[in-house]
């Protein structure tokens, strides 16, 4: 008769093989207190994905365009009694949370037991000094068998301004292409459920897919589209500085049409120009937030935003932090 511990490790090293070949590398296995077969399993198991991460990033850094992979930034702040105040909607989606059941949680209930002992160790560390930063990996639990560790920067700020200090904590992930277009559709499934064009009687059996949204099919991507599509992304990246060109501007620049624009530029970069366009806006503004003592509003000017308060508004939407916030906990001259 199989113990139960074997048995979760069995199912745990199921979950972590469907998982690794769904091309999704930052998953783990806890490690017991077992010296056997399964123990050594687990282990190799737990290295394979590492190793296959840091190929992956190798690959990304030298051909970033040919790269099947984006990263995902993660983000939770949290307050002087260090629950969770606010999370992005990629931190949701990657750790598989519900928002409503993580605000006002103590952080230490989404990480593993011995991510929990490091982190009350950290608490201590933070409350011994006005200004706390560090680096460390974490754990955090992903359902009953499988956690997923990520690198994290752990920051304290004790802004003048603000009637309690905060603590951010952020790292990132490599997310397949693939995985983010599966989730789309099955965000699509869902969303169909409730706009009702799904019958409520048929939502627990298999999806009839006459009665979902039409959607156009993928246009086949000439050789010439890739470039153009490629050449604009680099174009944008030179010039965010600049308002952006309208998409009948940027089809006369390359000589192309409009549609070919928007379709083959999002089908190649699985993103929209014009959310692009605002990304790496943002990115440039948080890049120059860490770097320099220039006022915020030359900041958001740097990075083509004409309006201060929509930058802010922008920012804080995709940073979940204001700049003047991000810039006391990433710039050193400002801490």
């Amino acid at each position: 008769m199989k113990r139960m511990i074997d048995i979760h490790r069995l199912n745990s090293i199921k979950e972590l093989l469907l998982a690794i070949a769904e091309g999704n590398l930052s998953y783990q296995i806890d490690r017991s207190q077992e010296e056997d077969q399964l123990e050594s399993i687990v282990v190799l198991l737990n290295w394979l994905t590492v190793e296959l991460q840091a190929s992956l990033l190798y690959f990304s850094t030298f051909n970033p365009k040919g790269s099947q992979s984006k990263t995902i930034t993660i983000l939770f702040t949290l307050d002087h009694h260090y629950k969770v105040t606010n999370l992005n909607d990629d931190a949701l989606t990657l750790l598989n949370l519900d928002r409503n059941r993580v605000i006002g949680k103590s952080f230490s209930h989404f990480l593993n037991n011995q991510s929990t002992i490091r982190w009350n160790e950290i608490i201590q560390e933070i409350e011994a000094k006005s200004y706390y930063s560090t680096n460390e990996t974490l754990y955090f639990n992903c359902g009953p068998y499988l956690r997923k560790k990520y690198p994290c920067t752990i920051q304290s700020v004790d802004a003048n301004n603000l009637k309690q200090p905060i603590i951010v904590i952020t790292s990132f992930e490599f997310v397949p292409q693939k995985k983010l277009i599966e989730d789309e559709v099955k965000s699509r499934k869902i969303q169909a459920v409730i706009d009702g064009h799904i019958p409520s009687n048929q939502q627990n059996t298999q999806t009839r897919t006459d009665t979902l949204p039409k959607r156009k099919p993928k246009m086949m991507l000439s050789d010439r589209d890739v470039i153009i599509a490629q050449d604009i992304r680099d174009y944008i990246l030179k010039e965010l500085e600049y308002p952006m060109l309208s998409i009948s501007e940027l089809a006369r620049k390359f000589n192309t049409n409009e549609s070919k624009v928007k379709k083959a530029f999002t089908q190649l970069h699985n993103i929209s120009i014009f959310r692009f366009y605002t990304e790496e806006r943002l990115k440039r503004a948080s890049h120059l937030l860490e770097t320099c003592r220039l006022p915020i509003y030359k900041i958001a000017k740097k990075s083509g935003f004409k309006n201060i308060s929509h930058f802010a508004t922008a920012f804080k939407k995709y940073y979940t932090v204001s700049p003047s916030v991000y810039r006391k906990l990433y710039n050193k001259d400002f801490k």
